[in-house]
């Protein structure tokens, strides 16, 4: 097997690796009942408006606020991991997320 030595791939996989020992570990936390913590979700954008939907995996999609890449927009999310609406929070491949109000279809 050969390794990556190009700088750019071995930093994509660096990155990877760091996001899915996050998820982990906050996948722990909920199987642990632990978490999300209040500090998690404090800082975590708020998708409001949000309806489960699906890309070539499941996601959410919704208007977005507090998101680490920019201003309020409408947008999907990562790939949905753990969605618990009933808590008011869901856990995307990439951080968690607050739920706003759902989307009304009718």
């Amino acid at each position: 097997m050969t390794l990556p030595r190009n700088p750019a791939v071995v930093a994509a996989l660096r990155a990877e690796i760091t996001s899915l020992e996050r998820l982990a570990a906050d996948l722990q936390t909920i199987l642990d009942g632990t978490g999300p913590t209040d500090q998690d979700l404090n800082s975590a954008p708020i998708i409001d408006d949000y309806l489960r939907t699906t890309r070539e995996v499941a996601c959410l999609s919704g208007h977005i606020s507090g998101h680490p890449s920019g201003p309020s927009d409408t947008g999907r999310t990562s790939e949905l991991v753990f969605f618990s609406p009933k808590r008011g929070w869901a856990r995307t491949r990439n951080r968690f997320y607050r739920l706003g109000g759902r989307f009304d279809v009718g």
